[in-house]
Protein backbone atom coordinates (compact mmCIF):
# COMPACT_ATOMS: atom_id res chain seq x y z
CA UNK A 1 0.00 0.00 0.00
CA UNK A 2 2.90 2.51 0.43
CA UNK A 3 6.04 3.34 -1.67
CA UNK A 4 8.36 2.14 0.35
CA UNK A 5 7.54 -1.17 -0.21
CA UNK A 6 8.39 -2.56 3.54
CA UNK A 7 5.69 -5.24 4.55
CA UNK A 8 2.71 -3.99 7.07
CA UNK A 9 -0.06 -5.51 7.38
CA UNK A 10 -3.45 -5.36 10.30
CA UNK A 11 -5.22 -7.44 12.71
CA UNK A 12 -8.78 -7.09 13.29
CA UNK A 13 -10.69 -7.43 16.42
CA UNK A 14 -13.78 -6.43 15.74
CA UNK A 15 -14.76 -7.29 19.70
CA UNK A 16 -11.84 -5.53 20.88
CA UNK A 17 -12.49 -3.41 24.54
CA UNK A 18 -9.03 -1.69 23.32
CA UNK A 19 -7.96 -1.09 19.98
CA UNK A 20 -9.77 -3.00 17.03
CA UNK A 21 -6.99 -2.80 14.61
CA UNK A 22 -3.13 -3.68 15.73
CA UNK A 23 -0.50 -3.28 13.12
CA UNK A 24 2.64 -5.63 12.28
CA UNK A 25 5.92 -4.83 10.93
CA UNK A 26 8.70 -6.91 9.17
CA UNK A 27 10.98 -7.40 6.72
CA UNK A 28 9.40 -10.21 4.96
CA UNK A 29 5.42 -10.37 4.82
CA UNK A 30 5.41 -13.38 7.25
CA UNK A 31 7.39 -11.61 10.03
CA UNK A 32 4.74 -8.43 9.88
CA UNK A 33 1.51 -10.80 9.88
CA UNK A 34 3.07 -12.31 13.07
CA UNK A 35 4.04 -8.91 14.39
CA UNK A 36 0.44 -7.84 13.47
CA UNK A 37 -1.31 -10.79 15.36
CA UNK A 38 0.81 -11.02 18.33
CA UNK A 39 0.31 -7.38 19.03
CA UNK A 40 -3.62 -8.33 19.02
CA UNK A 41 -3.03 -11.57 21.14
CA UNK A 42 -1.17 -8.93 23.69
CA UNK A 43 -3.93 -6.17 23.87
CA UNK A 44 -6.38 -9.37 24.15
CA UNK A 45 -5.13 -10.03 27.03
CA UNK A 46 -4.89 -6.88 29.00
CA UNK A 47 -8.55 -6.64 28.24
CA UNK A 48 -8.73 -9.97 30.97
CA UNK A 49 -9.22 -9.05 34.62
CA UNK A 50 -8.97 -12.42 36.91
CA UNK A 51 -11.14 -10.09 39.34
CA UNK A 52 -9.97 -12.74 42.06
CA UNK A 53 -6.63 -11.50 42.23
CA UNK A 54 -7.65 -7.96 42.99
CA UNK A 55 -6.70 -6.42 46.22
CA UNK A 56 -8.83 -2.95 46.99
CA UNK A 57 -7.44 -0.78 49.40
CA UNK A 58 -6.53 2.82 49.40
CA UNK A 59 -3.08 4.44 47.95
CA UNK A 60 -2.54 5.94 51.13
CA UNK A 61 -2.86 2.08 52.83
CA UNK A 62 -0.88 0.56 49.86
CA UNK A 63 1.66 3.24 51.01
CA UNK A 64 1.98 3.03 55.01
CA UNK A 65 1.58 -0.67 54.62
CA UNK A 66 3.99 -1.67 51.82
CA UNK A 67 5.87 1.56 51.22
CA UNK A 68 4.60 1.77 47.42
CA UNK A 69 4.03 5.29 46.34
CA UNK A 70 1.50 5.67 43.53
CA UNK A 71 3.32 8.50 42.21
CA UNK A 72 5.75 6.15 41.32
CA UNK A 73 3.66 4.71 38.53
CA UNK A 74 3.39 8.28 36.28
CA UNK A 75 -0.26 9.64 36.88
CA UNK A 76 -2.27 11.69 33.86
CA UNK A 77 -1.68 15.45 34.06
CA UNK A 78 -4.79 16.51 35.68
CA UNK A 79 -5.87 13.34 37.20
CA UNK A 80 -7.35 13.40 40.55
CA UNK A 81 -7.57 10.50 43.31
CA UNK A 82 -8.48 10.68 46.74
CA UNK A 83 -5.82 8.94 49.05
CA UNK A 84 -8.32 7.51 51.07
CA UNK A 85 -10.68 5.85 47.90
CA UNK A 86 -9.55 2.30 47.47
CA UNK A 87 -8.33 0.84 44.17
CA UNK A 88 -7.20 -2.83 42.67
CA UNK A 89 -3.77 -3.79 43.27
CA UNK A 90 -2.23 -6.91 41.91
CA UNK A 91 0.97 -8.62 43.39
CA UNK A 92 3.89 -8.68 40.62
CA UNK A 93 6.60 -11.04 40.57
CA UNK A 94 10.26 -9.16 41.03
CA UNK A 95 12.26 -9.99 38.78
CA UNK A 96 14.95 -8.27 41.01
CA UNK A 97 14.72 -10.35 43.40
CA UNK A 98 12.28 -10.65 46.59
CA UNK A 99 8.91 -11.23 47.37
CA UNK A 100 6.27 -10.14 45.06
CA UNK A 101 5.27 -6.34 44.83
CA UNK A 102 2.00 -4.64 44.69
CA UNK A 103 1.10 -2.34 42.03
CA UNK A 104 -2.06 -0.57 40.64
CA UNK A 105 -4.25 -3.25 38.54
CA UNK A 106 -4.54 0.06 35.81
CA UNK A 107 -1.29 -0.53 35.23
CA UNK A 108 -1.31 -4.08 34.16
CA UNK A 109 -4.87 -4.36 32.69
CA UNK A 110 -6.62 -2.22 29.93
CA UNK A 111 -9.19 -0.95 29.80
CA UNK A 112 -9.16 -0.56 33.63
CA UNK A 113 -12.73 0.61 34.95
CA UNK A 114 -14.14 1.14 38.05
CA UNK A 115 -13.62 -0.64 40.68
CA UNK A 116 -10.44 -2.02 39.56
CA UNK A 117 -8.83 1.37 38.27
CA UNK A 118 -10.04 5.00 39.14
CA UNK A 119 -8.99 6.56 35.62
CA UNK A 120 -5.65 8.39 37.80
CA UNK A 121 -2.86 6.41 35.68
CA UNK A 122 -3.94 6.05 31.86
CA UNK A 123 -3.67 2.60 31.21
CA UNK A 124 -1.70 2.17 28.39
CA UNK A 125 0.10 -1.30 26.27
CA UNK A 126 3.58 -0.11 27.78
CA UNK A 127 5.27 -3.50 28.88
CA UNK A 128 3.00 -5.47 27.43
CA UNK A 129 4.99 -8.38 24.98
CA UNK A 130 4.49 -11.75 23.34
CA UNK A 131 6.80 -14.29 22.72
CA UNK A 132 7.49 -17.94 22.04
CA UNK A 133 9.45 -17.81 25.40
CA UNK A 134 9.32 -16.67 28.37
CA UNK A 135 12.62 -14.90 28.32
CA UNK A 136 11.62 -13.28 24.60
CA UNK A 137 8.89 -12.08 26.02
CA UNK A 138 9.98 -10.41 28.95
CA UNK A 139 12.95 -8.78 27.20
CA UNK A 140 10.79 -7.14 24.67
CA UNK A 141 8.48 -6.01 27.24
CA UNK A 142 11.62 -4.42 29.41
CA UNK A 143 13.30 -3.02 25.88
CA UNK A 144 10.07 -1.47 25.66
CA UNK A 145 9.29 0.41 29.17
CA UNK A 146 13.17 1.19 29.03
CA UNK A 147 12.08 3.15 25.04
CA UNK A 148 9.04 4.42 26.46
CA UNK A 149 11.14 6.17 29.66
CA UNK A 150 13.84 7.85 27.01
CA UNK A 151 11.70 8.99 24.75
CA UNK A 152 9.66 10.67 27.71
CA UNK A 153 13.09 13.07 28.30
CA UNK A 154 13.22 13.30 24.68
CA UNK A 155 10.12 14.48 24.41
CA UNK A 156 10.66 17.81 27.49
CA UNK A 157 14.55 18.13 26.14
CA UNK A 158 16.09 15.82 24.16
CA UNK A 159 19.48 14.09 25.61
CA UNK A 160 19.76 11.79 22.61
CA UNK A 161 22.31 12.45 19.65
CA UNK A 162 22.00 13.28 15.81
CA UNK A 163 22.71 9.70 14.26
CA UNK A 164 24.27 9.58 11.03
CA UNK A 165 22.94 6.78 8.66
CA UNK A 166 26.21 5.95 7.43
CA UNK A 167 26.64 3.97 10.87
CA UNK A 168 23.66 2.08 9.90
CA UNK A 169 24.42 -1.62 8.69
CA UNK A 170 22.17 -5.10 7.46
CA UNK A 171 18.86 -4.37 7.77
CA UNK A 172 18.93 -1.35 8.71
CA UNK A 173 20.70 0.03 5.67
CA UNK A 174 18.46 -1.64 3.11
CA UNK A 175 15.26 0.20 5.31
CA UNK A 176 16.98 3.80 5.02
CA UNK A 177 17.60 2.96 0.89
CA UNK A 178 13.78 2.25 0.79
CA UNK A 179 12.90 5.14 2.85
CA UNK A 180 15.31 6.98 0.79
CA UNK A 181 14.09 5.95 -2.89
CA UNK A 182 10.36 6.54 -2.20
CA UNK A 183 11.69 9.91 -2.33
CA UNK A 184 10.89 10.49 1.63
CA UNK A 185 13.61 12.08 3.99
CA UNK A 186 14.62 10.21 7.02
CA UNK A 187 16.83 11.14 10.33
CA UNK A 188 17.91 9.31 13.48
CA UNK A 189 18.45 10.27 17.10
CA UNK A 190 20.44 7.42 19.23
CA UNK A 191 21.33 7.03 23.18
CA UNK A 192 23.19 4.56 25.14
CA UNK A 193 22.07 4.25 28.96
CA UNK A 194 21.28 0.98 30.80
CA UNK A 195 22.32 -1.57 28.45
CA UNK A 196 20.42 -0.33 25.63
CA UNK A 197 20.52 2.41 22.65
CA UNK A 198 17.16 3.80 22.19
CA UNK A 199 17.01 4.80 18.57
CA UNK A 200 14.52 7.23 17.19
CA UNK A 201 13.90 7.72 13.56
CA UNK A 202 11.26 9.72 11.33
CA UNK A 203 10.02 9.66 8.19
CA UNK A 204 8.49 12.63 6.81
CA UNK A 205 7.28 13.40 3.20
CA UNK A 206 8.18 16.77 3.44
CA UNK A 207 6.75 17.86 -0.24
CA UNK A 208 3.07 17.36 1.18
CA UNK A 209 3.73 19.71 4.23
CA UNK A 210 1.61 17.20 6.42
CA UNK A 211 2.32 16.72 9.61
CA UNK A 212 0.38 13.53 9.25
CA UNK A 213 2.83 12.06 6.67
CA UNK A 214 5.96 13.15 9.87
CA UNK A 215 6.13 9.81 11.15
CA UNK A 216 7.83 8.39 13.99
CA UNK A 217 9.33 5.28 15.64
CA UNK A 218 11.41 4.30 18.63
CA UNK A 219 12.99 1.11 19.62
CA UNK A 220 15.63 -0.27 22.16
CA UNK A 221 17.79 -2.98 21.91
CA UNK A 222 21.84 -4.15 23.17
CA UNK A 223 22.48 -3.85 19.40
CA UNK A 224 22.50 -0.72 18.08
CA UNK A 225 21.83 -2.28 14.54
CA UNK A 226 18.55 -3.94 15.73
CA UNK A 227 17.12 -1.13 17.29
CA UNK A 228 17.97 1.10 14.53
CA UNK A 229 16.14 -1.59 12.31
CA UNK A 230 13.20 -1.89 14.87
CA UNK A 231 12.97 2.52 15.12
CA UNK A 232 12.65 2.39 11.15
CA UNK A 233 10.36 -0.47 10.89
CA UNK A 234 7.92 1.39 13.75
CA UNK A 235 8.01 4.67 11.60
CA UNK A 236 7.03 2.58 8.40
CA UNK A 237 4.44 1.13 10.39
CA UNK A 238 3.60 4.51 11.72
CA UNK A 239 3.14 5.83 8.32
CA UNK A 240 1.20 2.77 6.79
CA UNK A 241 -1.29 3.28 9.60
CA UNK A 242 -2.26 6.59 8.27
CA UNK A 243 -2.28 5.56 5.02
CA UNK A 244 -4.47 2.89 5.56
CA UNK A 245 -7.04 4.81 7.94
CA UNK A 246 -8.65 1.65 9.78
CA UNK A 247 -7.06 2.52 13.47
CA UNK A 248 -9.68 3.48 15.76
CA UNK A 249 -7.83 6.00 17.62
CA UNK A 250 -6.64 7.60 14.26
CA UNK A 251 -8.48 10.76 14.34
CA UNK A 252 -7.47 11.71 17.69
CA UNK A 253 -3.74 11.32 16.73
CA UNK A 254 -4.50 13.64 13.61
CA UNK A 255 -6.73 16.14 14.75
CA UNK A 256 -3.85 18.44 15.90
CA UNK A 257 -1.99 18.17 12.82
CA UNK A 258 -5.20 18.38 10.42
CA UNK A 259 -6.11 21.89 11.32
CA UNK A 260 -2.72 23.85 10.34
CA UNK A 261 -2.06 26.09 7.33
CA UNK A 262 0.61 24.98 4.68
CA UNK A 263 2.42 27.61 5.87
CA UNK A 264 2.46 26.65 9.83
CA UNK A 265 2.83 22.98 8.69
CA UNK A 266 5.97 23.46 6.70
CA UNK A 267 7.90 25.41 9.52
CA UNK A 268 7.20 22.82 11.58
CA UNK A 269 8.57 19.99 9.55
CA UNK A 270 11.43 21.79 9.14
CA UNK A 271 11.89 22.33 12.88
CA UNK A 272 11.30 18.64 13.83
CA UNK A 273 13.86 17.38 10.69
CA UNK A 274 16.22 20.08 12.15
CA UNK A 275 16.03 19.26 15.65
CA UNK A 276 16.75 15.20 14.98
CA UNK A 277 20.07 16.95 13.49
CA UNK A 278 21.24 18.95 15.50
CA UNK A 279 23.57 18.78 18.57
CA UNK A 280 26.72 16.62 18.57
CA UNK A 281 26.67 13.18 16.45
CA UNK A 282 27.36 10.04 18.08
CA UNK A 283 30.26 7.83 16.55
CA UNK A 284 31.16 4.29 15.36
CA UNK A 285 33.05 4.10 18.24
CA UNK A 286 30.62 4.57 20.86
CA UNK A 287 28.64 1.85 19.34
CA UNK A 288 31.44 -0.55 19.14
CA UNK A 289 32.28 0.05 22.92
CA UNK A 290 28.66 -0.31 24.06
CA UNK A 291 27.11 -3.66 21.63
CA UNK A 292 26.68 -6.57 24.40
CA UNK A 293 24.86 -9.54 25.34
CA UNK A 294 21.11 -9.08 24.86
CA UNK A 295 19.62 -11.03 28.33
CA UNK A 296 16.60 -10.60 30.63
CA UNK A 297 19.25 -10.80 33.85
CA UNK A 298 22.04 -8.25 32.51
CA UNK A 299 19.63 -5.46 31.71
CA UNK A 300 17.80 -6.04 35.36
CA UNK A 301 21.43 -5.82 36.60
CA UNK A 302 21.85 -2.00 34.35
CA UNK A 303 18.53 -0.93 35.16
CA UNK A 304 18.98 -1.55 38.96
CA UNK A 305 22.69 0.36 38.66
CA UNK A 306 20.76 3.19 37.30
CA UNK A 307 18.63 3.54 40.37
CA UNK A 308 15.53 1.29 39.60
CA UNK A 309 15.46 -1.24 42.35
CA UNK A 310 12.27 -3.38 41.29
CA UNK A 311 11.92 -4.89 38.04
CA UNK A 312 8.27 -6.69 38.06
CA UNK A 313 6.72 -8.88 35.67
CA UNK A 314 2.80 -10.46 35.46
CA UNK A 315 2.26 -13.60 33.54
CA UNK A 316 -0.62 -13.85 31.54
CA UNK A 317 -0.23 -17.03 30.46
CA UNK A 318 0.79 -20.39 31.89
CA UNK A 319 4.20 -22.37 31.22
CA UNK A 320 3.23 -24.38 28.71
CA UNK A 321 1.45 -22.63 26.50
CA UNK A 322 2.62 -22.00 23.09
CA UNK A 323 3.29 -18.46 23.62
CA UNK A 324 3.98 -16.45 26.61
CA UNK A 325 2.07 -13.01 26.97
CA UNK A 326 3.92 -11.01 29.72
CA UNK A 327 3.67 -6.96 31.22
CA UNK A 328 6.45 -5.51 32.53
CA UNK A 329 6.29 -2.81 35.23
CA UNK A 330 9.41 -0.66 35.97
CA UNK A 331 8.19 1.65 39.34
CA UNK A 332 9.59 5.11 38.60
CA UNK A 333 10.04 4.88 35.20
CA UNK A 334 8.37 7.69 32.92
CA UNK A 335 5.63 7.03 29.87
CA UNK A 336 5.22 10.40 28.85
CA UNK A 337 3.74 11.23 25.30
CA UNK A 338 1.62 14.19 24.10
CA UNK A 339 -0.97 11.15 23.78
CA UNK A 340 -0.87 9.79 27.13
CA UNK A 341 0.03 12.69 29.23
CA UNK A 342 1.01 10.49 32.11
CA UNK A 343 4.18 12.48 34.00
CA UNK A 344 6.15 11.14 37.09
CA UNK A 345 8.59 12.60 39.33
CA UNK A 346 11.58 11.98 37.60
CA UNK A 347 10.15 13.93 34.25
CA UNK A 348 9.03 16.69 36.71
CA UNK A 349 12.45 17.24 38.09
CA UNK A 350 14.11 16.81 34.74
CA UNK A 351 11.33 20.04 33.45
CA UNK A 352 12.49 21.87 36.22
CA UNK A 353 15.94 21.55 36.15
CA UNK A 354 16.28 22.28 32.20
CA UNK A 355 13.13 24.62 31.81
CA UNK A 356 11.64 22.30 29.20
CA UNK A 357 7.82 21.95 29.25
CA UNK A 358 5.71 18.54 28.64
Amino acid sequence: MDVIGVPVYSAIRPLSLTLAVNAGKGMTREAAKISAIMEAIEYWHAEQIPAEAAHFVSSAAMHAEHGISILDFCPELGATLERTQPIGWVPLENLSGGAEVFVPMESVFMPCPPPYGANFLRATSCGMACGTTIEQATLHAVCEVVERHQQSFDIVAPRSRATPLRLLTGDATELAEKIDAAGLTLKMRSRYDMGLFYVDAVVAATESASLSYVNGGTSCHSDFQLAARAALLEAIQSRLTVIHGGRDDLDERLAPSTSKTYDVSKSEIERILNAYSSGIEITAQEIRMHSREHAVARLIDEIRSAGFPRVLRHRFTQPDDPLQVVRVVIPQMEHFSRATGKLGLRLLDYIRSTGGRP
